[in-house]
Parts: structure tokens; C-alpha cells; sequence
């Protein structure tokens, strides 16, 4: 089941044409989560081999350190798919990570075997939920 509230809205597309002199332009994150003001999930989608544009993997390094430096614990993952009709939804728990940049790390993580979305993401929500009761404490 989708969960998109207006799907025709989401699917307009944003012209950022005259928004910024020279070369910098708006970037997108495809999936942002924030979890019990601890951390935050961030998702971007790339077809299958599709490289993450140096501006776009520039911008999320950043967020990730600065959410850091901000006292949050933050995860990029670039997530693959193969659905190539754009009029087709892509499952994304059903997708695979192919990289990983995280706070603890703050180095980009390319993963060799295919690891499944929602299980990392579940592994990073458990890992928020450790750090969350600590803070209780």
C-alpha cells in the first residue's frame, strides 16, 4: 500500500530555473525520517549503476556532519533499483543498499553483498533505540 497523500502532486515536476546564479542547483533527498529526536534516515534511490552525483553525495556528507555536530546520529543509504518504467512505483523495502555514509564513520561504506533496505534500517532504528535509553538514563 502507498502512502503517498496526493499522488498526481507528487509526480510535478519543479523547475529551480533563475533560483541561483552559476552552477549550484537544488538537490532531492528521496527518503528522510527523523526517529524520537535521536537521529535520522536519510534514502536516496538510484537505478542500478546509476553513480551518486558528486554535488548531491557532497550535500548529504554534510548533513550527516552536521546533524553530528548537532548531537544526532545520522545514515545515508544509497539504495538501488531496477524498475526502469517510470510509471511503475519502486518497492523500496525491497531494494538494496549499495552504500552507507554514517556518523560513526563518516566515510562512505560500499557494501559488496546485496543487503536489504528494511533490514538495515531496522538494525540503524535498533541502534537509535539503544542510544535513546542511554540518554534516559
Amino acid at each position: 500500500m502507498m502512502n503517498i497523500r496526493n499522488i498526481e502532486r507528487a509526480t510535478q515536476f519543479y523547475d529551480y530555473t533563475g533560483l541561483m546564479d552559476g552552477s549550484i542547483q537544488p538537490t532531492d533527498i528521496d527518503g528522510l525520517f527523523e526517529y524520537h529526536n535521536v537521529g535520522y534516515v536519510m534514502i536516496e534511490l538510484k537505478l542500478t549503476k546509476k553513480e551518486l552525483p558528486t554535488g548531491q553525495r557532497i550535500s548529504y556528507e554534510r548533513l550527516v556532519k552536521d546533524t553530528t555536530i548537532a548531537g544526532k546520529k545520522s545514515v545515508v543509504f544509497v539504495v538501488e533499483h531496477e524498475v526502469f518504467d517510470c510509471k511503475k512505483p519502486i518497492i523500496v523495502k525491497d531494494c538494496f543498499v549499495r552504500e552507507m555514509y554514517f556518523t560513526d564513520d563518516l566515510e562512505w561504506k560500499k557494501f559488496r553483498n546485496k543487503v536489504n533496505i528494511r533490514d538495515l534500517v531496522k538494525r540503524y532504528v535498533s541502534y537509535l533505540d539503544k542510544i535513546e535509553k542511554v540518554a534516559k538514563c
